[in-house]
């Protein structure tokens, strides 16, 4: 199934959802695809879509649309996925936060200046999440991508491949001990740019980025 929105003229969350009639919110956009056992592709045409407060996806749902960007935090629960949206930072802790499955690729994760340590985070991956990342741009954040496991499931895989990290002041952060052995990034030339640390808190990662520059 394909949700169509139009932020700039035609958009209306009485509408049905079509290419001839498209929804104005993400917000509404996820109530629907969160009702539809069914995957959702919820396609944003060009424009700039601001949602407050967190959007979250409780069924699988892709979310694509070149030429439109994004102001909100996306939580996804089950596999969601996001291809080729910009995001912008919503000046809370994270941005995008996946808990299971999906992927982010092909988007572009605009920040701003870092101001205090560490800040706001682009990506949380989150203790259950076996996802992939790849083909992003991350700039101007305090974490690049926030990577999570927990004891009881040490073997979580995170796939990151030609990510491009810049001016963050860590590109790939492990936030606990247990990430020994729990997080998996396959090479894949991710790219650390002026970052004051390209990937912390975990030794065993640094085997995995041969392929860095």
């Amino acid at each position: 199934k394909i949700t169509y929105l139009n932020v700039a003229n035609t958009g209306d969350d009485e509408n049905q959802g079509t290419a001839e009639q498209p929804l104005l919110t993400l917000g509404e956009a996820a109530k629907r695809a969160n009702a539809n056992a069914d995957t959702d592709t919820i396609f944003l045409t060009a424009g700039a879509y601001s949602e407050a407060g967190t959007v979250k996806f409780t069924n699988p749902a892709i979310v694509t649309g070149a030429g439109a960007s994004v102001t909100a935090v996306l939580r996804g629960t089950a596999s969601l996925g996001l291809d080729g949206i910009e995001i912008v930072v919503s000046g809370l802790s994270y941005n995008v936060i996946l808990t299971k499955g999906g992927f982010i690729q092909n988007c572009t994760f605009t920040g701003e200046p870092i101001t205090a340590p560490l800040g706001t985070a682009a990506i949380l991956l989150a203790s259950d999440s076996d996802v992939t990342v790849s083909n992003n741009t991350i700039t101007d954040y305090g974490v690049g991508i926030d990577g999570q496991t927990n004891i009881a499931n040490p073997f979580v895989v995170y796939r990151l491949r030609g990510n491009s990290f810049i001016r963050c002041l860590a590109g790939v952060l492990a936030t606990s001990a247990s990430m020994d052995g729990g997080i998996n990034p396959e090479d894949g030339e991710n790219r650390f740019v002026d970052c004051t640390v390209a990937i912390a808190n975990i030794r065993p990662l640094f085997q995995f980025f041969d392929g860095c520059q």
